[in-house]
């Protein structure tokens, strides 16, 4: 199910490529969209990975309770993308004007609108409720359909700009209807004193890793950082490449944070052996399977590109360009899923703060890597550098793993 919300959402990507190319539009588009997302991306995925366990535990425990501290939650993480939408809206308001700049202000909703998706999901990630899933869906096609009925050339990106903020929406609101039939949250009493008591022990976890994804979200920024001494459409075309790769990465570290992580927190109370070989034998299956789609989408990437994009105002240059970005960034691919895996692992067992340090050592990682390759490579070694923080990351991890939970 995740894979398939994945895969169909990939099609918003032929609407715009079609519209506007790779160029100053779609460059500026990849860094609004960066901005707005840094935040509430960073928050989501450190909340989401010390909370769905607890939620789990609660909600086993005794459903009510769980009902009303999943109410504190709401209203907290609402509150938190109030201020994060506001703080970018006034930032943006007093800023220079430029096409990126307006972008980032006409967009600044998402914060609220992603955080409060956010917490719905956290529930829904604890039930697994299956059509949960489906809420990838409708910022793409919203995007999709803007694009779509927008007249050309958009040289604004106005269906750009409007449709993301009408899926960001959609989104939130499918959600909300999701788990209103579970949940009657705007009748709910929040707990404010049980989400105390399940906050204080986590919450030195939580600030480490908060930033330690808000360092890790600073790699776009280092990407676009070094694209940009080059021409007009390279951080398009990069951005490109890695929702390509991306479509691979982002269904498996869906699937295992809806179904992993919480498989992993259930098995808490048995045997640590028994739960690391079920961890060691689903890397292994991620390694290989890994291998085996980035040495297929590596060696037909300038058909799988062209097939794709290559229509309207994508022209066969951009093609070849985006060809060898891809060709050389699907071989994250083995290492981001098992790194996944891991870290998982590690937060199910109360080791967040391992991960969150390794995060963090990675962007230093990216930079230093980053500018010793780009004078070299040129664009291309912003995409070897990802390779290779995805493996020295699989490496740190793996013997977090071996030095932490063997001492629990």
């Amino acid at each position: 199910m995740v894979g398939l919300a994945r895969f169909i959402s990939f099609g918003k990507e032929l609407f715009v490529t079609q519209s506007y190319g790779l160029g100053p539009v779609l460059d500026s588009y990849s860094i609004a969209l960066r901005i707005v997302e840094w935040l509430p991306v960073a928050m989501s995925d450190a909340l989401t990975v010390l909370l769905v366990p607890i939620l789990v535990r609660e909600i086993s425990q005794n459903k009510a309770q769980a009902h009303s501290v999943f109410a504190a939650i709401f209203r907290a993480v609402g509150l938190l993308g109030i201020a994060a939408s506001l703080l970018i809206a006034v930032a943006t308001l007093f800023a220079s004007s430029s096409l990126t700049q307006r972008m980032v202000f006409s967009m600044s909703i998402v914060p609220l609108l992603s955080l409060s998706s956010c917490a719905l999901l956290m529930y829904l990630n604890a039930i697994q409720n299956k059509r949960a899933y489906l809420f990838e869906l409708f910022p793409p096609v919203a995007i999709a359909v803007a694009v779509a009925g927008v007249s050309q050339p958009d040289l604004e990106g106005v269906g750009l700009v409007i449709g993301t903020a009408i899926g960001f929406g959609l989104q939130a609101i499918y959600l909300f209807v999701l788990i209103s039939g579970r949940v009657p949250i705007a009748h709910l009493s929040a707990n404010v004193a049980r989400l105390k008591d399940i906050w204080t022990p986590i919450r030195s976890t939580f600030v480490l890793l908060f930033f330690s994804q808000l360092f890790a979200g600073t790699t776009t920024f280092v990407d676009q950082f070094f694209l940009s001494a080059f021409e007009a459409g390279t951080i398009s075309g990069v951005a490109l490449a890695n929702r390509l790769t991306a479509v691979f990465c982002v269904v498996g570290q869906l699937t295992m944070m809806r179904v992993i992580l919480p498989v992993f927190s259930a098995r808490l109370s048995q045997p640590l052996e028994e739960t690391l070989a079920f961890a060691y034998r689903l890397i292994w299956a991620m390694i290989v399977g890994g291998l085996v789609v980035a040495l297929t989408c590596s060696w037909f990437s300038v058909s799988i590109v062209g097939a794709l994009f290559e229509r309207g105002a994508f022209l066969p240059d951009q093609t070849a360009k985006v060809a060898s970005f891809f060709s050389t960034g699907v071989f994250q691919l083995p290492a981001y899923l098992a790194a996944v895996v891991l870290a998982y692992l590690l937060h199910a067992f109360g080791k967040g703060a391992m991960v969150a340090w390794i995060g963090i050592g990675n962007i230093l990682i990216k930079c230093l890597i980053c500018s010793a390759l780009v004078p070299i490579a040129g664009p291309r070694g912003v995409i070897i550098a990802d390779v290779a923080v995805y493996l020295i990351s699989l490496v740190a991890l793996t013997m977090a793993v071996r030095v932490s939970l063997r001492e629990t």
